[in-house]
């Protein structure tokens, strides 16, 4: 079983209270994969620093105890901001923003109220109905294009069409779910999260329901193989 966010921190406090010693800290929180539920053995430990005007914002990766802690340093202006234009980044087509992860963060050290602020301003947003109707918007286009590449006969556009459109759609549902950070990578954890939404027909759509540990492997070894053949590309360019 994975350990949750507090039995993390605690194992890794002090180290990391040493290592940020000299930073002026106006909140600490944690987010990501433990702090959502849909961590993995493999998964590190994200921690966002709410940080004073003084304090450059970065990022910097730092390993204690054998667990890699990622670590952003973000102002709190910063974050207010994208709180405040969260139905403009969520957007189809954007990455979403840093602060649509602090729906389901745990804060860990607090000045005054400055996390709790900030968490509450997240669990407070609601995605406008415009902001919905425009991925549903975008699957019955991708729908309507897969219609026409099978009256074509081209069947493999007809089907790559139909798996894009699935992916804007499902990012709508999950938003009108209550889900913020509809980031893809972890569309299938989400499903897994919200029980009310259409995880089988998704799973089928994809060519998913059947997956077992030998199409992963080959999937990953034929992503390698593209990586590869992109590398050879740029490097005969230069």
């Amino acid at each position: 079983m994975n350990k949750t966010v507090s039995d993390i921190w605690n194992d890794i406090k002090d180290d990391v209270m040493e290592y940020l010693k000299d930073t002026e800290i106006l909140s600490l929180i944690a987010h990501g994969s433990f702090a959502e539920g849909i961590a993995n053995r493999t998964s590190d430990f994200d921690l966002l620093v709410v940080c004073g005007e003084s304090v450059e914002e970065r990022i910097e990766v730092v390993v204690i105890h054998d667990i890699e802690v990622d670590i952003d340093f973000l102002h709190k202006e910063t974050l207010v901001t994208q709180l405040e234009s969260l139905d403009d980044l969520l957007k189809p087509g954007l990455m979403p923003p840093f602060a649509s992860r602090l729906k389901n963060a745990v804060i860990l050290m607090d000045t005054d109220d400055t996390g709790k602020e900030l968490v509450d301003m997240a669990r407070q947003f609601e995605p406008s109905a415009q902001l919905t109707d425009e991925y549903s918007r975008l699957g019955l286009s991708y729908y309507y294009d897969a219609v026409g590449a099978m009256a074509s006969g081209d069947y493999a556009t007809s089907i790559h069409m139909a798996r894009i459109g699935a992916v804007h759609v499902l990012a709508g549902i999950l938003l009108n779910s209550g889900e913020l950070y509809v980031n893809k990578k972890w569309f299938i954890e989400l499903l897994n999260k919200n029980p009310s939404a259409p995880k089988e027909l998704f799973l089928q759509l994809m060519g998913l329901d059947n997956a077992d540990k030998e199409q992963a492997y080959q999937c990953i070894r034929e992503l390698n193989r593209l990586i590869s053949e992109f590398q050879h590309m740029r490097e005969k360019d230069r």
